[in-house]
């Protein structure tokens, strides 16, 4: 009985050191080599809570869902077909239309960039028109304004953030795209409610130095302390922010599915080579800040059944997740679909089937569980 007690022991023994090592120094990022702590007995996993099922008729469709912002119980969907942003409740029942086609007041060329609601003020981006509209969230439009120049806004993918009377949005700036030198931009800026730029700050990660990006686009997110969270397209690795742009510190890890760029991008490449070498590299989808004061990284793979489908639906999609101060939490949790946004109750919105007329999302919870 002792040998064997003695064996048990030695085989718990191994496999913490296994669990411990699991997500050690091979898996750290070592183009820029953050310092990620990293929480070996702890393990993440999302649940199931509910589902809405779009309502959808003959007389009204949803062209495309990609982003969502919920607030107060609705869901504020733009529509990148019809350019208007349809309103349903949580249970999937249309309400109403706000914003219409077009040029005037009120109207959207593009409805791709980023949305938020602050109070009963509707905030979305024309990346087209370059300009930040206002609408109250019954649908009455208020003013819009344009946005500043010499800042380019295709890189944003729904996100727009507010820090008391400022907005925060993600950006690049102009001047290094004709040279393909996105590492040197600024990500982050910050604008008043005339559009002036009050900061700007940020910046992509080391690696963007050593190969050529066709991808300049970042995500963000904020915490309740007014700390700013951004993540670059083909990287894992997340800088925090204060609001005047100080960096409080940098973390992130590769993981298991996580695949970093590691090749040189070419202005002309055939497309035919450009999707052979898209299924070499992973893309960062979104970064968001839970209550409970958690972190989550969503990025995909491409696969080749969605290059030859053209439907995003038929990537790969991971979600990685860490505490706010940076520390992971292994993860690598495969996602059903599209992660949407998250509320302020720290619910994720995925989008699961997008079928025109059966659109579901699905919400999910983050679950923290302790191995023993």
């Amino acid at each position: 009985m002792k040998i064997m007690a003695i064996l048990i022991c030695i085989i718990i023994l191994f496999s913490s050191c296994l669990r411990d090592n699991e997500y050690s120094t091979g898996d750290k990022l070592t183009k820029e080599n953050p310092e990620t702590d990293i929480l070996t007995d702890k393990r993440a996993a999302i649940k199931h809570v509910g589902s809405i099922i779009l309502q959808e008729d003959n007389s009204q469709y949803i062209g495309v869902v990609w982003n969502l912002v919920e607030s107060g119980g609705f869901l504020f969907i733009p529509d990148w077909i019809s350019r208007d942003i349809k309103v349903y409740d949580k249970t999937g029942k249309f309400q109403y239309i706000i914003g219409t086609i077009g040029e005037g007041p009120g109207e959207f060329r593009d409805v791709r960039g980023g949305m938020i609601v602050v109070g009963d003020t509707l905030y979305i981006i024309d990346i087209i028109l370059q300009r930040l509209n206002m609408f109250k969230t019954n649908g009455d439009f208020l003013k819009s304004f344009p946005l500043p120049s010499g800042l380019d806004y295709t890189g944003l993918s729904g996100e727009l953030l507010a820090i008391g009377d400022a907005i925060v949005m993600p950006v690049y700036e102009n001047k290094y795209a004709p040279m393909i030198e996105y590492h040197k931009s600024r990500t982050i800026a910050l604008l008043d409610k005339q559009g002036n730029i009050l900061r700007l700050f940020g910046k992509h990660p080391d690696e963007y130095s050593e190969y050529n990006m066709y991808m300049p686009g970042t995500s963000i997110t904020l915490d309740t302390d007014g700390n700013i969270y951004q993540v670059s397209r083909a990287s894992p690795v997340i800088h925090k922010y204060n609001s005047e742009g100080d960096l409080i510190v940098r973390f992130g890890v590769v993981g298991k599915n996580f695949k970093p760029i590691s090749f040189n991008y070419s202005p002309g490449m055939p497309i035919e080579e450009i999707e052979r070498l898209g299924l070499q590299v992973s893309s960062s989808s979104s970064v968001h800040w839970l209550p409970s004061r958690h972190i989550i990284h969503g990025y995909h793979n491409i696969t080749e059944e969605s290059q030859s489908k053209r439907d995003p639906m038929y990537h790969e999609r991971f979600l990685q997740v860490y505490t706010d101060d940076g520390i992971y939490i292994p993860s690598d949790i495969p996602l059903p679909g599209v992660l949407l946004t998250v509320d302020d109750d720290g619910l994720l919105y995925i989008l699961t089937d997008h079928t025109p007329g059966n659109r579901v999302i699905d919400v999910y919870e983050l679950q923290i569980s302790i191995e023993y």
